[in-house]
């Protein structure tokens, strides 16, 4: 007698843009589902490897016609041809038996929400955004965002606030499920730190204080400059790694404050150096700011330093209270003087570090690591193939 093996369903993920970090919530998926990765850009600045997947590559029309032609002539012919669309994705998606898509306003979720309507595989959107009827001020966008709400078969929101979001536009409950995704807790066990610490000028009573990400003005860390010179600590030292076009206005704000020599950049580093970065830190820090186009949607830095045990400080906007749980103390937006008080009470206590951090690190083991969110894209996922 032979047995012939049943067919794992093909799951194709279409992704602008990789990420290690986002990707690993699937990996674990890997022996029910045959997941495949569609991207159409190379790397970015976080980790961008498919972590061993399989990874085709398709370009844009905007891609593809490349350096051709001025801005002007690019924006007249994008009046008339959607320059995001990816030609070539349909064919990618041949063998897929449901798609995954990212966000409601991309070129790709649209192609693959057509690709429905004409009796294509289930389509599952994941939706980061969580303010609702964002990108509706553009016509473009506008329809992209109607045919996918129509023709998505399930909504993965990564919060409660993007779940929110979608309700607000009318998208079903019976649609929207809340998943959100997460880290390896034992990738950041506290492990003996390098000597990342001395690098960073840092002695070894100092009170490191860490920032990783992009250094944009949304991020709130000129504010957060105003607020770490105004705990008064000098046995403290901030550090900001990562890379970004607010880093000029960073440095002379740090001058203009008389901190520069206990503020310090450290620039991007790779994702394998993470965990040693977080275990030579003391406290972490999100400040980011909420602005009428963009809240925090995830902080994937931040679930990453709750995984290593550190304490958060960090500002309410957008996910962040969800995320943070009791891993850390928030202070409203805008509000400096509140963010001074949060980050000198966290400086001042090691106790209060040691509960925070503690609290952080039980919320990433009970619910935000790649277990819980891959065993809920399963079902979802299960769901959608349960007739092959």
């Amino acid at each position: 007698m032979s047995f012939v093996q049943a067919r794992r369903p093909v799951v194709t993920v279409v992704r602008e843009q990789l990420e290690d970090r986002e990707i690993a919530n699937y990996s674990p998926l890997s022996d029910r589902f045959d997941l495949r990765l569609v991207t159409t850009t190379v790397a970015g600045p976080y980790g961008a490897t498919g972590l061993g997947l399989p990874v085709r590559r398709a370009r844009s029309r905007g891609q593809l016609l490349g350096n051709a032609g001025s801005r002007l002539t690019r924006r007249l012919v994008g009046r008339h041809v959607d320059l995001d669309a990816v030609p070539s994705l349909p064919s990618a998606l041949q063998e897929a038996d449901v798609v995954v898509v990212n966000e409601t306003h991309m070129a790709s979720s649209a192609a693959a929400a057509e690709m429905r309507a004409r009796g294509g595989p289930p389509v599952v959107t994941v939706c980061y955004e969580n303010i609702p009827f964002r990108y509706e001020d553009e016509q473009r966008l506008r329809a992209r965002k109607a045919m996918v709400r129509r023709w998505t078969d399930a909504f993965v929101a990564l919060t409660p606030e993007a779940a929110r979001a979608l309700d607000l536009e009318g998208v079903p409950a019976s649609r929207v499920h809340t998943i959100t995704y997460g880290v390896d807790p034992a990738r950041f066990a506290r492990i003996p730190p390098p000597d990342v610490r001395f690098g960073w000028g840092a002695a070894e009573d100092d009170v490191v204080v860490l920032y990783t990400g992009r250094l944009l003005k949304e991020k709130g860390l000129v504010p957060l400059l105003v607020a770490f010179a105004g705990t008064g600590s000098h046995r403290a030292r901030l550090v900001l790694v990562g890379e970004g076009p607010e880093l000029p206005r960073i440095l002379q704000a740090a001058g203009a404050l008389g901190i520069a020599d206990r503020v310090f950049h450290a620039g991007w580093v790779s994702d394998s150096e993470i965990p040693g970065v977080l275990a030579s830190a003391d406290i972490f820090v999100l400040p980011s700011l909420p602005t009428p186009y963009w809240e925090e949607q995830l902080g994937f830095s931040m679930i990453e330093a709750m995984a290593a045990g550190l304490p958060v400080v960090a500002v309410a906007s957008g996910s962040i209270p969800f995320v943070l749980g009791h891993g850390g103390l928030t202070a409203r937006p805008y509000d400096v003087s509140g963010l001074t008080d949060a980050l000198t009470q966290v400086l001042t206590s090691r106790e209060l570090r040691g509960e925070l951090g503690a609290a952080g690190r039980e919320r990433v083991a009970d619910t935000l690591n790649i277990q819980r969110a891959a065993a809920g894209l399963a079902e979802v996922l299960a769901r959608l193939t349960s007739a092959m």
